[in-house]
């Protein structure tokens, strides 16, 4: 693996054959841009997993700003859980 070599003398990432199928760059700030992100719901059940999260679609757990996506875990009370995140995914290009 490139990120195991290191003294970075042998690290190769091969392109070839390989097109950038989506980005995103962060160019505003404020609210997510929703035509491009989804946010998940886990609905306070934590998808099985037992997490102490509720994720939210709200800007306070996830924004854009400084060119970079932040999602902030908060200590609060929300939907049954003690603590509210963000957790979303890509729509597909």
């Amino acid at each position: 693996c490139g990120a195991c070599d290191e003294d970075k003398k042998r690290l190769f990432i091969e392109t070839e054959g390989y097109r950038l199928v989506w980005s995103e760059e962060f160019n505003s700030s404020g609210s997510v841009d929703r035509s491009r992100w989804k946010s998940v719901h886990s609905h306070g059940n934590g998808f099985g997993n037992h997490e102490l999260q509720f994720y939210t679609d709200r800007e306070t757990n996830a924004w854009i700003s400084d060119g970079t996506l932040k999602i902030r875990a908060k200590r609060e009370y929300f939907g049954g859980r003690q603590y509210t995140s963000a957790k979303l995914e890509t729509h597909d290009a």
